[in-house]
């Protein structure tokens, strides 16, 4: 009787106590193996590499398993003892690997988990030659310019603050990883880094984060709590830092007073409306790959082609909208196919096309 195996007690004991748990343990094996071929092994904490590890085993029983129950159905099989193992192994192994090729496919690498080794080849000639597309027109704007196309979000100069409110400002001390602020908290203050670096990032419902901006020494940050209530993100240092702390009200009576201060108020803010603009339009470009090389080409220095990475290659992927472990494998494959060069706190571009 076709699928008799769905009521084959021999069928489930041998698929629950056997096929799972080689399953499970092979993959787990093969999840540790992997991990410190990746950026992800010198970034992340023990906490979370035992996540990812967990997260990705997880994924790949019910992946194995589904595959397994698929092909079965498919197959037609009886009891256990009527198994057909030589059509039942080859779409098992068909289905797994084809569901793993459409989940990580190039068009779903900004919005999927993927696994850090593709073992079925790579993009087809017709993507790459739409990125080189893209990367040409990319390349045209960020000449136009000649300079950084995708700015920082340009701050109150920290000069104007000081000699406006500078001596009643605090100065703050964080650790690495220490919270300024976080996202409800009632806004009290503007700051600006001196050393350091403090990332603005949301963490959603779902539980991932958002970066929004990593402010650098001589940047202020949080010029929109002059006129909220509350701080909408949260505000953490990356590395040991210190800050100073402008309360808003004396800003508001100081930029009430002098408008050149309320204009540089107003260009900081038409610099951040340009920059998160910018920022909207990588985040619609649907391939992964093609939205890292528009993001490479636009930030590139002019002279040198080298983009400085603020902060950590995670905190990018976040800000791109992309998987960290996206990120990871597509930063491979441009390295790999000699499109970029990685260096230690910075990326370079290798081939850029004549304009």
């Amino acid at each position: 009787m076709p699928v008799a195996w769905l009521r084959d007690r021999q069928a489930w004991r041998l698929i629950g106590l056997r096929y799972l748990p080689w399953l499970a343990g092979l993959n787990l094996v093969w999840e540790v193996a992997q991990l410190p071929l990746y950026t992800i092994w010198d970034e992340a904490s023990p906490a979370y590499l035992a996540f990812a590890v967990a997260h990705c085993t997880v994924g790949d029983i019910l992946i194995g398993a589904a595959a397994l129950l698929l092909a079965l159905i498919l197959a037609r099989e009886g009891s256990l003892a009527s198994w057909r193992w030589r059509r039942v192994v080859p779409l098992l192994l068909l289905l797994g690997a084809g569901y793993r090729r459409w989940l990580h496919g190039p068009e779903r690498g900004a919005e999927h988990h993927a696994l850090p080794l593709e073992l079925f080849g790579t993009h087809a000639d017709a993507e790459a030659g739409r990125a080189q597309d893209r990367l040409v027109a990319a390349a045209a704007m960020a000449r136009a310019t000649a300079g950084r196309v995708i700015p920082g979000a340009t701050p109150m100069l920290t000069t104007i603050l000081e000699n406006v409110v500078g001596g009643a400002a605090e100065t703050r001390d964080l650790d690495a990883n220490e919270f300024l602020f976080r996202q409800g908290d009632t806004a009290t203050h503007v700051f600006a880094v001196e050393t350091g670096r403090i990332k603005l990032a949301r963490y959603l419902s779902n539980g991932k984060v958002v970066v929004m901006h990593i402010a650098q020494p001589g940047h202020t940050f949080t010029e929109a709590a002059l006129f909220s209530d509350v701080y909408h993100c949260n505000g953490v240092a990356e590395i040991r830092s210190r800050v100073r702390a402008f309360r808003k009200s004396e800003i508001l009576a100081a930029v009430g007073a002098s408008p050149k201060l309320a204009l540089d108020y107003i260009r900081s803010l038409s610099k951040e409306v340009q920059r998160l603009r910018l920022q909207l339009e990588l985040h619609s470009i649907p391939s992964a790959r093609e939205r890292i090389l528009q993001f490479l080409v636009l930030e590139a220095d002019p002279g040198s082609l080298a983009v400085e990475i603020q902060g950590s290659l995670k905190d990018l992927a976040a800000s791109l909208g992309l998987a960290h472990e996206t990120l990871y494998r597509e930063v491979a494959r441009l390295e790999d196919e000699g499109l970029i060069a990685r260096e230690k706190t910075s990326i370079r571009l290798l081939k850029l096309p004549p304009l």
